[in-house]
């Protein structure tokens, strides 16, 4: 590829490509540590369990679903949230002035302000009681941390890195849509997934051939 590239460009798409998969596996560390284990029984919740106090949950409550879904909202909307605020930070403050530089200062600040709230309603949630050989130290601080710099240094990088990254994945998600999904032999052998079972409805029957 530095054949037909210029190595500025191809250091620049291989930086973006490691950049997102680092934060997208800081996204997965926030959701799996506080999702229920598998053998937990749901029926054994109820509804009154929403109103438990966070020196309840601090003190060894085990996640539930319903816990499980607030840490996943919450994580997707820091996500989401961390680079609407340096877009706002890069492009409305270091590179604007007057009043269009202010308003993007306060927009950035409620979005910091955000930000915050959302790691504080993560924190409140009960972690899995489930230990692992290696476990990320800190957890919600260290993956949040690590979204909020990726994040940054991935908007860092230039509009036509953005542009190029964009049509590749684009290729790459028609290409498994079209093929890889259709044709994954590890995947559909899980009766049990109903996405996959409907993938099986919706594959085409082929007729048996007679052999004489």
């Amino acid at each position: 590829l530095a054949l037909l590239v210029s190595l500025r460009d191809l250091i620049e798409m291989m930086s973006i490509g490691t950049l997102l998969a680092y934060t997208l596996v800081s996204v997965c560390v926030l959701l799996l540590r506080y999702q229920p284990d598998e053998q937990t029984d749901t029926h054994q919740f109820r509804v009154e369990e929403d109103e438990a106090s966070l020196l309840k949950r601090l003190l060894g409550a085990r996640p539930t679903p319903a816990t499980g879904r607030i840490v996943t909202r919450c994580t997707l909307l820091f996500f989401i949230t961390s680079f609407f605020l340096w877009s706002t930070v890069i492009y409305g403050v270091e590179q604007g002035s007057g009043v269009g530089a202010v308003f993007s200062g306060l927009m950035a600040t409620l979005m910091a302000a955000s930000l915050v709230k959302l790691m504080v309603l993560i924190l409140q949630q009960p972690e899995s009681t489930r230990r692992l050989p290696y476990m990320a130290p800190c957890v919600p601080f260290v993956p949040g941390a690590a979204i909020l710099v990726n994040s940054y240094l991935m908007l860092k990088l230039s509009p036509l890195t953005w542009a190029r990254f964009t049509i590749w994945c684009i290729i790459g998600l028609l290409i498994y849509g079209c093929y890889g999904v259709w044709h994954s032999t590890l995947e559909l052998n899980k009766p049990s997934d109903p996405f996959f079972s409907w993938i099986n409805l919706c594959k085409p029957l082929k007729s048996p051939v007679t052999t004489i």
